[in-house]
């Protein structure tokens, strides 16, 4: 067995962690394609087109009952508006095993060590740290409000639907400058959710949420405060004067309640939170 490892890097040589571009491969010489795994259709079993996740993928060759040269090619297998993924190939020579009972693998292998050895220390430098927070009160549901800061993408916390229960607000345990506010709205495929944010009183943030893959930031002025409230400030009917919660497609399977739960396209003045998380510089 072969195991075939693909990078996207950039003209440094650099693996890029933010592709995700699918690559079709192509095997010259005696071996089998046996394919590598994604997230997809089948998982892509035995698919000679893999998308790379974090800019890498691997897949499985397996030799037949004659050696000889074998020659694997990649190229990128839709054009990117962005960049240009230049095609790349390997090339390796099996070998002929005349007696398999005393032959160890991987005794005639190569071995590269161009890389160099893991550089000792911290391998990154930490921007942000997260706020601990304390509790958090709602207008509907209270005993379920940690189930938006739970670490648990499967949960969530709503509001009852109502438009004086759309609000909920979150308490640190000391006062703390929030620069940055990460949160995942539950729907975030298909919702976009006209919100206030406020820190104490004072108002940070306001307008509609962009749909998404999934988290949002929402960068904001350095604020020191103790608290920050989500409030809903529409409803759900086309006339609403602040807009509305817009559905646009069908979900995806396995997201979040919409695609499951009965009810989940009646929105109303649902406020709708999986996770949420206060960021500040890391000093």
């Amino acid at each position: 067995m072969v195991l075939l490892q693909a990078e996207v890097t950039d003209l440094q040589g650099r693996r890029c962690p933010l592709a995700n571009d699918t690559l079709s491969f192509r095997v010259e010489g005696p071996m089998e394609w046996r394919g590598g795994i994604a997230q997809g259709k089948d998982n892509f079993i035995l698919s000679r087109n893999l998308p790379v996740e974090c800019g890498i993928n691997r897949a499985l060759l397996r030799t037949l009952t004659k050696s000889g040269k074998v020659t694997v090619m990649v190229k990128p297998l839709n054009a990117h508006s962005d960049y240009t993924l230049e095609p790349a190939e390997i090339s390796f020579t099996t070998l002929a095993v005349k007696d398999v009972a005393h032959h160890i693998p991987g005794a005639l292998l190569p071995c590269s060590l161009k890389r160099g050895e893991t550089p000792s220390g911290v391998s990154y430098t930490e921007e942000t740290k997260s706020i601990p927070i304390a509790e958090a009160v709602a207008g509907a549901n209270t005993d379920k409000v940690f189930l938006s800061y739970d670490d648990n993408e499967l949960s969530e916390w709503k509001n009852d639907g109502k438009a004086s229960t759309a609000w909920i607000t979150y308490r640190f345990k000391e006062p703390a400058t929030v620069e940055d506010i990460c949160i995942k709205f539950t729907g975030w495929r298909m919702r976009s959710y006209p919100i206030d944010i406020y820190a104490g009183k004072e108002l940070i943030w306001s307008g509609n949420t962009d749909k998404s893959l999934g988290y949002l930031h929402f960068p904001i002025k350095p604020t020191l405060t103790d608290e920050i409230t989500f409030r809903l400030k529409g409803s759900a009917t086309d006339k609403d004067e602040f807009g509305q919660i817009v559905e646009v497609a069908e979900p995806a399977a396995g997201e979040l309640d919409l695609f499951k739960a009965k009810g989940g396209s009646q929105t109303n003045h649902e406020l709708r939170i999986v996770e949420v998380e206060f960021l500040q510089k890391a000093r």
